[in-house]
């Protein structure tokens, strides 16, 4: 519910400042929506009750984002993974196109809820979200 919750807010503020927001839901596969149209609110609610768990393969998610960042409209754009932290590290080459990316612009953010999995640094920041507390913290970051 909390991946949901921060879904919707972070769709809805890239809305009001009319920026562009492309949503991935990732497990073992992908689904994607670009909310750009007038039934944003219709799409986002599809896409909030769709599921969100299953395994968790991180990398395809990852590549779908970069690719949408070649786009004009997501150009220096960022990209937030929302996870519970269970995911194995990404290779070296995805790492390096997310660096690459990074020097254009874009901006790589992990919001790991519960904090279950080790840093990952090869995001800009990453936060550690403790449910019991409700507080998030900064495991890592590049600044």
């Amino acid at each position: 519910y909390l991946a949901k919750a921060i879904t919707l807010f972070l769709a809805t503020k890239a809305s009001m400042q009319n920026r562009a927001c492309y949503l991935i839901n990732y497990s073992t596969n992908i689904e994607t929506m670009e909310l750009s149209s007038k039934d944003n609110a219709i799409n986002l609610i599809n896409f909030l009750v769709m599921s969100f768990n299953g395994g968790t393969d991180v990398a395809p998610a990852l590549k779908e984002g970069l690719k949408k960042m070649q786009e004009d409209s997501f150009k220096q754009s960022d990209l937030i993974v929302i996870s519970d932290g269970y995911f194995d590290d990404i290779s070296q080459n995805l790492q390096q196109q997310m660096q690459d990316q990074g020097h254009k612009g874009n901006r790589f953010y992990l919001l790991d809820i519960e904090g279950y999995g080790d840093k990952k640094t090869f995001f800009d920041t990453h936060w550690v979200y403790d449910t019991n507390t409700q507080e998030a913290t900064i495991l890592y970051t590049m600044r």
